[in-house]
């Protein structure tokens, strides 16, 4: 009970009738918040009133001032902090009455962070266009720092990154670097006008050793401290990894820190570990608890704050089973998962990157966020370039010297992925590598014809579209449409039949049962045996150049992991021996067969070969 004392003090000043006067004249005069400028409806004691002997003393004109909730109860709690941490500075008696008859407007505070005015908790910072976030010590030309793959976010106007920078800097000494700054804005951006998350998943892909662990332990300290005075509720933050240790040592690194400076208290037992926040006067508390991800881990769970690291290794039970229920009852939530590339085992986080992935091909805005830093696929994964695009910490904390140690290791898969965070998909790609990634273009498709081509995803939870159409010697192609269900796929399909007239629609044999009554007697039925028929034909065509795309990474990432398979000595793409799923690979092949069919018959057109 040693903050007693102090709320006795505040109880007995106001209750003063000196004080309720006051505060009715100030506000009457302005009701504008002194430090944030926002309608103001509570008093200040800009001298802390326990500093007083006698609490009424503290109720004079000149230590009142006008503030918001928020920047008032921020105030109480940060001289709470202090006052715990035993770094308060003695009240100067003379000092305080020449400062303050002065000015109404400043508190003489002893903040244990630093000696600046106090800020107010909730604080827009706008988020700067990636280009404009620049270190000196990059080459001005080298923008491989910025990430290959980022959902859109042209939306967002402003973000809680400035209050997230200003606790790093203070608490835990860091400045941030533009990579990290970037996908924290990102994570932390609001919609216009409200304080609601504009996501609230995200998942940000980074070769090891870039600084994730330190934009990791930034997030958790800003939702601990910042949001339970920004929501006026208890926030919950859970934190996990595939493994516990290495979800222990965010805690190991952090909790200390919170122990000292925010009075919290902390259980260290293994397994058990846990980080609590008293709620101070106004100011709710926050509660920080670490477990491995389990398919248990979040049973009898509401979480707020839920961080997910090395998302590669964690299961689809535990994630999805687990995890994100715990979020379903909670307001404007948001799961943070952060990881390198995975493998085809990482099932939940390849499900992520392929979501994010089609969103970014088709310009949807979502409440996913995905962002990757990774090379282009036209670039020799075992090159310097290449490793740039990985590493945006290179010429900060990272050096190119240790890459190019790190590439000599015998275990080329290891390298790939951890640090140049490739996904190590096959060495038996149908097609060279890199090559399809140089046909895609910018180009306009005809409006009229072509094929369109349909087929299901592996797990039967996305339908693709790929629109094929002849044009002169080539067959331009595009993906269409990804449509997340089986309603919104024959919408699709009926729209772009009305914009493009006389167009043919290919249908994976999949599908068959679900055709909408529109397409019954029209679409080709294909299948299993037309690729057996066309992937020779489509691989020569793709390999001599013939084909032009327009460079969705969606249909790049499946066409480069496709494998060829032989059965009953015809050669075809195979679902079950290639890493992954490869259903817009399939509609590729049958788009640009149907698509090229005069051509196919013209053997001038095409060059074969088996």
């Amino acid at each position: 009970m040693k903050n007693q004392p102090s709320r006795q003090h505040n109880s007995e000043a106001r209750n003063d009738p000196t004080f309720r006067r006051l505060r009715k004249q100030l506000l009457e005069a302005d009701n504008t918040c002194t430090i944030c400028g926002n309608e103001a409806n509570t008093i200040d004691h800009i001298r802390p009133v326990d500093t007083f002997t006698n609490p009424r003393d503290a109720n004079t004109l000149d230590n009142l001032r006008v503030l918001c909730r928020s920047c008032n109860s921020r105030a109480g709690a940060r001289y709470v902090n202090a006052k715990t941490a035993g770094k308060l500075a003695a009240i100067d008696e003379e000092k305080y009455h020449a400062e303050h008859n002065a000015t109404q407007h400043h508190a003489q505070r002893s903040d244990f962070l630093d000696d600046e005015p106090a800020e107010p908790p909730f604080r827009l910072h706008s988020v700067s266009d990636p280009n404009d976030i620049r270190v000196s010590e990059f080459d001005p030309e080298r923008t491989q720092y910025y990430p290959r793959l980022r959902t859109n976010t042209q939306s967002g106007e402003a973000s809680y990154i400035g209050l997230l920078e200003d606790l790093a800097e203070k608490v835990l000494k860091v400045k941030l670097m533009p990579w990290q700054r970037l996908v924290l804005a990102d994570q932390l951006m609001v919609h216009p006008g409200t304080d609601d998350l504009m996501f609230s998943q995200s998942v940000v892909s980074v070769a090891r050793q870039n600084g994730k662990s330190i934009a990791l332990k930034c997030l958790l300290l800003f939702w601990m401290i910042e949001m339970p005075r920004i929501r006026g509720t208890e926030q919950t933050i859970l934190s996990t990894a595939h493994r516990l240790d290495l979800a222990s040592e965010l805690f190991q690194s952090l909790a200390p820190l919170l122990e000292e400076y925010f009075d919290a208290k902390v259980i260290y037992s293994y397994g058990r570990q846990s980080v609590t926040l008293p709620p101070v006067g106004d100011f709710p508390g926050a509660r920080w608890l670490v477990r491995a991800a389990t398919p248990s881990a979040g049973h009898g769970l509401s979480v707020d704050c839920l961080i997910v690291d090395e998302l590669y290794g964690c299961s689809p039970e535990s994630i999805e089973d687990g995890m994100i229920p715990t979020q379903r009852a909670r307001k404007n939530s948001l799961m943070s998962c952060w990881s390198t590339a995975g493998t085809e085992e990482s099932v939940v986080f390849k499900r992520f990157r392929e979501r994010g992935m089609a969103e970014i091909d088709m310009g949807k805005v979502s409440k996913l966020y995905y962002c990757e830093f990774s090379p282009p696929t036209s670039l020799d994964y075992m090159s310097p370039e290449a490793w740039a695009y990985s590493n945006p910490a290179l010429g900060t904390t990272l050096e190119m010297d240790t890459i190019i140690e790190e590439s000599k290791s015998p275990n080329t898969a290891a390298f790939l992925r951890s640090a140049v965070n490739i996904w190590v998909s096959t060495t038996k790609s149908w097609l060279d590598n890199g090559w399809f990634a140089t046909l895609g273009d910018v180009i306009e498709m005809p409006e009229e014809g072509g094929c369109l081509a349909i087929e299901s995803s592996s797990t039967d939870q996305r339908f693709m579209a790929v629109r094929a159409v002849a044009s002169g010697d080539k067959v331009l192609v595009t993906v269409e449409f990804i449509a997340e269900s089986l309603r919104e796929l024959w919408a699709q399909v009926d729209a772009s039949k009305k914009r493009h007239k006389g167009m043919q629609v290919a249908c994976g044999a999949t599908l068959d049962v679900h055709l909408s009554p529109a397409l019954k007697g029209s679409a080709v039925l294909v299948g299993q045996r037309e690729l057996q028929k066309w992937t020779t034909v489509v691989r020569s065509m793709t390999m001599s150049g013939q084909v032009r795309h327009t460079g969705e990474s969606l249909l790049i990432e499946q066409v480069n992991r496709a494998v060829l398979s032989k059965h009953n000595g015809a050669v075809a793409i195979s679902s079950a021996r290639s890493p992954g799923d490869i259903s817009l690979c399939r509609a590729y092949c049958w788009a640009v067969a149907m698509a090229g069919k005069p051509q196919v018959q013209n053997k001038a057109a095409f060059a074969f070969s088996n």
